[in-house]
């Protein structure tokens, strides 16, 4: 054969290897995607975005087991550049971000762990708070410790935990009943609110744009007075037990 013949041969051997490398993967990738759909029970149908946020997210865990132990993603898929949305609600400071969600338009914050006594030091302004829910989610909290991400409902001052000055004022303010909890509140330095602020007017972003880290509502006096906070390591639980409404122990 001449070298000229051989030289073709030799490109479209090279194409086809390539081009079934390139099937190989992604048939990979499309079994990955279907397993993906079969092992998340929040995946409906044949919801592709989904099964790849899945993956992502599995992704997400595995180099967070995986890799530097002084870091964490922090699992809050905002829009991007991260350092405008809340980020890191486990503590530390955010340090750089990458892509998630769907198209990976979103963006993940990772965070440096957030050291011993960190909170205190950073925040200050301790105060101790109450807080009362009803009996599993209050068992929770005192196993895991409060986690803002699941706030539902937001309240007059946006998106955070609220607390009361004593036990007794969170029968009036609760949402639930029948579990207490007694907590260490690091307010740091608290936006002061009036008795009815403008619904909406607070964001843990905006409060940290104008230099605040909490919010507390004047309600009239100390006994109304309420306490916002929007990160986790803002909260320490001291103890918790079933209660009445009006705080009593049952």
């Amino acid at each position: 054969a001449s070298p000229h013949l051989s030289c073709i041969a030799a490109n479209m051997f090279a194409r086809a290897l390539a081009a079934s490398v390139g099937i190989a993967a992604a048939a990979a990738i499309d079994h990955e995607v279907a397993a993906a759909l079969w092992d998340n029970d929040q995946c409906i149908g044949d919801d592709a975005d989904c099964a790849l946020h899945a993956l992502q997210l599995r992704a997400s865990q595995n180099s967070s087991e995986d890799g530097d132990s002084h870091y964490y993603w922090d699992g809050q898929c905002t829009p991007c550049p991260a350092h405008l949305y809340t980020h890191c609600l486990k503590g530390g400071h955010l340090v750089a971000e990458r892509g998630c969600g769907p198209a990976n338009v979103h963006c993940e914050g990772r965070c440096s762990m957030p050291q011993k006594h960190e909170t205190e030091e950073k925040f200050k302004n301790c105060k101790t708070a109450y807080h009362q829910t009803e009996v599993t989610a209050g068992l929770s909290i005192v196993k895991n410790g409060f986690d803002v991400s699941y706030v539902k409902n937001w309240g007059l001052a946006g998106k955070g935990i609220y607390f009361a000055t004593s036990i007794n004022a969170t029968e009036n303010k609760a949402e639930h009943h029948g579990y207490c909890l007694e907590v260490r509140v690091c307010l740091g330095h608290s936006r002061y609110l009036p008795r009815e602020p403008i619904p909406g007017c607070c964001t843990f972003e905006s409060l940290q744009f104008d230099g605040y880290d909490s919010a507390t509502i004047d309600r009239g006096g100390f006994y109304y007075r309420e306490y916002v906070v929007y990160r986790n390591d803002q909260m320490k639980v001291l103890r918790g037990w079933e209660c009445e409404p009006n705080g009593a122990e049952k």
